[in-house]
């Protein structure tokens, strides 16, 4: 049982790195995205990108937009640390 706890942990865990590589990816390439991550994460992270939206729990959502960074870079870190 201990087993499956940690295989099911492992791949909530996988599947929310895949979101967050997605959310910086697509900042990468799209200056516009990047902009509006930076300046609103909540809202831009609700609307997802080029129609397809971010898989990610609400609380995870609340996390995400409480991130106040200037730079692609300092908001990657503080996604890391998530």
């Amino acid at each position: 049982m201990l087993r499956n706890i940690n295989q099911a942990s492992n791949h909530v865990n996988r599947s929310v790195n895949s979101e967050i590589s997605r959310i910086v990816s697509a900042a990468v390439v799209n200056k516009h995205f990047c902009s509006k991550l930076l300046a609103n994460p909540s809202s831009t992270i609700s609307q997802g990108y080029c129609g397809e939206p971010f898989s990610l729990t609400a609380e995870q959502k609340d996390r995400i937009g409480m991130i106040r960074e200037y730079s692609l870079e300092g908001f990657a870190a503080q996604l890391a640390q998530l």
